[in-house]
């Protein structure tokens, strides 16, 4: 419980919206990395060793070029959150899709 209290202040909280992921400090108002949803073209688990133990991963953002963008570490159950970061991408491009083929009717 010791550690778990020592490490809350310096840890981060990582918030999925509908433009972005944003990695935000734990403590505080302040924002320390966004990546916008059309900039991801992977998202990676990457489970280091002792991470296993905790059910834990860190989730890496890819750009297209391989290249990776952000390292969200120590992310509990990170499958799951993996799968919303996919489904949210997924759908943000079907939406700018749609909302192109509007525009071209106009």
């Amino acid at each position: 419980m010791l550690l778990f209290l020592l490490n809350r202040p310096f840890g981060a909280r990582y918030i999925l919206t509908n433009r972005s992921v944003q990695v935000w400090s734990s403590i505080g108002t302040q924002r320390t990395a966004r990546v916008d949803l059309n900039d991801i073209a992977d998202v990676e688990l990457d489970q280091r060793p002792g991470q296993a133990f905790f059910r834990a991963s860190d989730i890496r953002l890819k750009a297209a070029n391989g290249q990776t963008i952000v390292r969200l570490a120590g992310v509990c159950d990170a499958g799951p959150f993996r799968n919303a970061i996919q489904r949210t991408i997924q759908s943000r491009r079907m939406v700018q899709s749609s909302l192109a083929t509007i525009a071209a009717r106009k």
